[in-house]
């Protein structure tokens, strides 16, 4: 949905109008953020929900305690560098936006959109840190889904940002 969104939000209104974008240049600091930042979300996310699958997968193939501890861990490190690499596209987003909507964002609700997205990001980061570290990371099972449950929300938020700052910046 990250780029595919971003670009079809620069696309759709061309289409009406029949004058379309030159390609890359037309497209303003604020969309290549957001690409980014979606980019490396799906990297995080897909391997953090690896983590679930994993947990999930234990119940029907057990291949020994010395996999899961490989894999839950291997999952665990690949999900954590996306994860904090889309917190510094997050910081550029940030840096691109006009002074309005940079007012807009810090007083108003969007502000709270930015802070859930951000913290979300940030527990995920501290919990897959924990599992990556772990001597037993499946008795972290907890943070595995805990993790997933906040990537959702983490995207949802990220989602109605996004869709927010499209009509405004």
């Amino acid at each position: 949905m990250g780029i595919g969104t971003a670009a079809a939000a620069l696309v759709l209104p061309a289409l009406k109008t029949g004058t379309f974008p030159q390609w890359p240049a037309a497209l303003p600091m604020h969309v290549w953020a957001l690409m980014g930042q979606y980019f490396f979300t799906a990297l995080g996310a897909g391997a953090g929900l690896s983590l679930v699958y994993l947990v999930l997968r234990r119940n029907k193939d057990d291949f020994g305690r010395d996999y899961y501890r490989f894999g839950l861990c291997t999952a665990a490190k690949w999900a954590l560098v996306p994860m904090l690499i889309q917190l510094g596209f997050q910081g550029w987003l940030f840096s691109t936006l006009s002074e309005q909507t940079r007012q807009a964002v810090q007083t108003g609700p969007l502000g709270i959109l930015w802070l859930v997205t951000a913290g979300c990001a940030l527990i995920c980061v501290g919990l897959w840190l924990a599992i990556a570290r772990s001597q037993t990371p499946v008795r972290l099972k907890w943070a595995a889904f805990l993790g997933s449950l906040l990537l959702w929300t983490m995207h949802t938020a990220n989602t109605l940002l996004f869709l927010n700052l499209s009509g405004i910046a």
